[in-house]
């Protein structure tokens, strides 16, 4: 038994290691769709995971994962080399696969792949084996060792061959919804499931939750048992999976304790209800107990060194805060465009809309970002806390010439695009104003309602100015600020008669204005 992950009973694997009956191209391959799949990539980041992987192998006769992560490192730091960063959509595909191999090398799931020698799998096929994985925390983290482990079972079984379809061995997945891809296309679990028979392997799956387990999965299982189940949702799975009419779908739920449902195809052709013999579960082995009966196979496999910056045991798991590869892409995409709405967004990083909304989702319950709604359009912007984390990740937060949020920045970006489309010169932050034109005389506070508008009113006036502009961002404040200068021109000290005529209107209704408008004098323009 070895508890993946866990320094009781440790486990380790060189997932680079290429199995017999396969070249190390195609090997290659089947181990990049497994990384793309567990820790989401794409076509673009998984050549850039193909060119680096080639080079371990052309570098390394036998590398291990310490090798191809120097390798990605270098390589892209010698793209780097000279602008500081990485530019275009190419630099985008590295840096997910930089983002890839750092979250792979982290915690447990960094100290089980740092293994150049590793526990033979052809014995790990032959033998009564238990990988437990509760030592591995990220979900990611336990789909990839299960699935490159399949991965090369499946390899293994091809270069075997067909010898005899007498079950030879058995393979029981617990959780099993934790392990299954849910895909329309095929994938590695469900052609196990459906080529495992001809190589002598049996197959066991369980699970709680029936209804997240694929109906390709389904179709290859010839005996169902289903125990009571408490969910519309899981009966109805459970129901189809064994063809159980509407009125025996019921019996689903109703079933006492220990009765189960079970369904056998070509052996029985209706389901039937059966009570197993219950067995008493002799008392749980111990950590200590575990370690002494694994001490023979330690020498079978070992860990070269510790992959992580940090110290610790191989029992350390991944933060809570562990940011994943997209969104780490989401970020860095955040910080070069933050004014990009999230449509554009997800089209510009070339991923599905669904896989934006969980990645977003996931940050904004992390506390990393927030979500804006400005203009019809939906804007991120990081939180200080994920200003604070971009920057300990390595990111470069450039600060803005802007004070305020993202809506403030946004339509100080909108007008000044508009003064320069109808040849102003707008500047940001001069005088402590938001946007001023010298050469003619404009000064603009762009106000969301947020801030102190006396006080920003107080500013224009005393500007050296003749041209005021006070900008409202929605209709509501628009009002609001033309009542705090009604009483501000009705407590006006006559010790100083020179008082601005400062033009309040909706940023929308300035945004229409031609540039002879916007240059008159302020008692020729009336008030909006």
């Amino acid at each position: 038994m070895f508890t993946v992950g866990s320094d009781i009973s440790p486990f380790f694997l060189n997932f680079l290691t290429v199995p017999p009956g396969i070249t190390s191209d195609e090997y290659i391959k089947s181990v990049i769709a497994v990384i793309s799949a567990d820790y989401v990539g794409g076509i673009g980041a998984d050549t850039m995971l193909l060119n680096y992987m080639e080079t371990a192998y052309q570098e390394t006769k036998h590398p291990f994962f310490a090798d191809l992560k120097e390798i990605v490192v270098r390589e892209i730091n010698n793209d780097k080399k000279g602008r500081g960063k990485l530019s275009g959509r190419s630099g985008l595909w590295k840096e997910s696969v930089s983002r890839q191999i750092t979250f792979m090398s982290k915690g447990s799931a960094g100290n089980v792949i740092n293994s150049r020698k590793h526990y033979p799998l052809e014995k790990l096929f032959s033998r009564p084996v238990v990988l437990e994985f509760g030592g591995l925390k990220s979900p990611h983290d336990r789909k990839f060792f299960i699935h490159i482990i399949l991965n090369w079972l499946s390899i293994y079984n091809q270069h075997c061959g067909i010898q005899s379809e007498s079950l030879k061995q058995v393979l029981i997945f617990e959780e099993f919804h934790n392990i299954a891809i849910q895909s329309k296309e095929d994938n590695m679990v469900s052609n196990l499931f459906r080529e495992s028979r001809k190589y002598g392997i049996g197959l066991v799956a369980i699970d709680q939750t029936p209804s997240e387990i694929p109906n390709s999965i389904y179709a290859n299982l010839n005996a169902k048992i289903a125990f009571t189940l408490t969910t519309s949702r899981d009966i109805t799975a459970m129901a189809r999976a064994m063809n159980l009419d509407n009125q025996k779908a019921g019996y689903l739920g109703m079933l006492d304790t220990g009765q189960a449902i079970i369904n056998v195809k070509q052996r029985y052709h209706d389901s039937f209800v059966l009570k197993p013999y219950y067995t008493q579960i002799d008392e749980n082995m111990t950590d200590q107990e575990l370690r002494e009966k694994m001490k023979p196979y330690k020498d079978e496999h070992q860990q070269i060194s510790d992959l992580n910056t940090y110290s610790g045991n191989s029992n350390s798991s991944q933060s809570n805060d562990t940011l994943f590869p997209p969104e780490k892409i989401l970020i860095a995409n955040i910080i070069e465009k933050p004014l990009l709405g999230v449509d554009k967004r997800t089209k510009l990083l070339g991923i599905h809309s669904s896989e934006m909304a969980q990645i977003h989702n996931s940050l904004e319950e992390k506390g990393i970002i927030k979500t804006v709604t400005v203009d019809k359009k939906k804007l991120m912007e990081l939180t200080s806390f994920g200003r604070y984390t971009a920057k300990e990740e390595g990111f470069d937060i450039p600060e803005r010439q802007t004070r305020g949020g993202i809506e403030h920045f946004y339509w100080i970006h909108q007008v000044c695009r508009f003064l320069s489309k109808h040849e102003f010169h707008p500047v940001c932050e001069k005088f402590d104003i938001d946007i001023t034109d010298l050469r003619n005389k404009i000064g603009i506070e762009i106000e969301t309602g947020k801030s102190d508008i006396k006080k920003n009113l107080k500013k224009l006036n005393d500007s050296p100015f003749r041209n005021c502009f006070m900008l409202s961002t929605t209709r509501p404040v628009e009002f609001k600020i033309i009542e705090i200068e009604k009483d501000i021109s009705k407590n006006f000290s006559p010790e100083n008669p020179h008082k601005k005529e400062i033009r309040i209107m909706f940023i929308s209704d300035f945004l229409k204005r031609t540039k002879d408008q916007i240059i008159q004098s302020a008692s020729k323009i009336p008030t909006e």
